[in-house]
């Protein structure tokens, strides 16, 4: 694999691999290979994951039977590792384990310590801030999680594969934040260095483009979306990478969705299971099992029962592997459903479970979470409640930027208050959603006698300051 240089805020990154297991999964991954592939019939799936991740040290057979499949010389597999103190590399396997068991406190103890021993050396301080940034996002803390990821790649131990994960996971905490501009410019400058170290197609390019992507349907710039897409899918096409291509033909159902293409989006949905329910990754496998949920939500004659079936099936699966936010999102949809399907107590209790998820950070995704607890407080007859909960979707909207997901939760708010019966503040909605959409008012004409306007005087509610 070499040496690839990657630029960030003008400084080299040299990615030389850390260790023996984070080189085998870099290059794996390069290679497009799940790890049951590289497993082959000689290992089996679980060895090669725990070799991975540090677990398990390889003899001379197992690495031989590995460098095989990976086209390599053990020489080569194996030239650019280095040996981190032992006690520290176990400590970072503890850390590593109570992240991915959600052990949050085990976690935090664990790294406390290993900043107290002086021994730790750059490569290891660098695996460190990664499984930080990780607990962080998975406690939906996504301001830390930003400031951890923009450290991994201005450092230059980072390895390569550690680097697009890290640009991966920054473009998507700056979209969860709602700071859709910051999230396009750094999906822009990643996917731009990554390309030019020779990494063009590759699954760790195509999830920074693909992440980005999102950021620019989520934005409501869906042609420019698209266009990202198509040129991804081309690259892993030709890269030949059955994991990116997975990749890229998931996120092409979900813009097909969005575009109101449902036939393409449920045919490229399922282009996407087909290349990647077999591989590794529980949080992805939970993500797409989500997406080809919300699809089935968004068809004209919505298929609710499956939706829910496989909404509660990646509630499971992201149970075991994801962040909070991860969760939330689910929770969300699974309220969304229980909407769709008449049972608005389920739904609302859904919509709570994701507000507790969530916490108190404004998000785009707790503004669309009042607004189903609104919906489901609606359909019970609370409608007093039901219009103060839909304000506080309303002052977290007013926070942030225009967006294709905000210009939604304005108009489902415009319609919620015009079933209240509040007609002045559904039309002051609407005209939000536009506005989201990049659709401005028309200038208001010039008339000599006094015009007659609706009073806002509700809808003045809907601002923070009077919150």
């Amino acid at each position: 694999m070499g040496r690839v240089k990657l630029q960030w805020n003008g400084s080299a990154v040299t990615t030389e691999v850390a260790d023996l297991g984070a080189r085998i999964r870099s290059i794996r991954q390069e290679r497009g290979l799940t790890q049951s592939e590289l497993a082959g019939p000689k290992l089996s799936e679980s060895y090669i994951s725990l070799i991975e991740s540090g677990k398990r040290k390889p003899g001379r057979r197992t690495l031989e039977a590995i460098a095989e499949r990976l086209e390599l010389t053990v020489d080569d597999l194996t030239k650019h590792v280095v040996q981190a103190d032992p006690q520290v590399a176990f400590a970072l396997a503890f850390v590593e384990l109570a992240v991915m068991n959600g052990d949050a406190d085990s976690a935090r103890s664990a790294i406390a310590a290993i900043y107290r021993d002086s021994r730790l050396d750059g490569q290891s301080a660098v695996r460190l801030w990664a499984l930080e940034a990780k607990l962080a996002e998975s406690e939906g803390d996504l301001e830390q999680a930003t400031g951890l990821l923009e450290k991994l790649l201005d450092d230059a131990n980072t390895d390569a594969t550690t680097w697009a994960e890290a640009a991966t996971s920054l473009v998507r905490c700056h979209r969860e934040r709602g700071n859709l501009f910051e999230a396009i410019e750094v999906g822009e400058r990643c996917t731009e260095q990554l390309v030019a170290a020779g990494l063009s197609g590759t699954p760790q390019h195509v999830a920074v483009g693909l992440t980005m992507a999102s950021a620019y349907h989520e934005r409501g710039d869906v042609k420019r979306a698209a266009r990202v897409v198509e040129g991804l899918v081309a690259e892993s096409e030709r890269v030949g990478s059955r994991e990116a291509r997975g990749f890229a033909y998931w996120n092409a159902a979900l813009i097909a969705r969005g575009e109101g293409r449902q036939v393409d989006a449920v045919k490229l949905a399922e282009k996407a299971v087909a290349l990647l329910s077999e591989g590794d990754d529980k949080r992805r496998l939970a993500r797409l099992t989500q997406a080809q949920a919300g699809i089935l939500l968004g068809l004209d004659e919505p298929q609710v029962t499956t939706a829910i079936e496989l909404l509660l099936k990646a509630y499971t699966q992201m149970e075991e592997a994801g962040s909070t936010v991860d969760l939330a999102s689910i929770a969300t949809e699974l309220g969304r459903a229980e909407i769709l399907d008449g049972q608005a107590d389920e739904a609302e209790r859904w919509a709570r479970r994701s507000l507790e998820l969530l916490g108190d950070q404004p998000r785009l995704e707790t503004a669309s979470t009042w607004m189903i607890l609104a919906q489901a407080q609606a359909m019970q007859g609370a409608g007093e409640e039901a219009s103060r909960t839909a304000r506080l979707s309303a002052t977290m909207l007013e926070s942030m930027g225009a967006s294709r997901q905000a210009a939604q939760i304005w108009r489902d708010l415009g319609d919620l208050m015009k079933q209240q019966g509040e007609h002045a503040d559904a039309c002051l909605a609407y005209d939000r959603a536009l506005e989201s959409m990049g659709v401005s008012q028309a200038p208001t004409p010039v008339v000599t006698k006094q015009a007659v306007r609706p009073t806002t005087s509700a809808f003045k509610q809907l601002t923070p300051a009077s919150v």
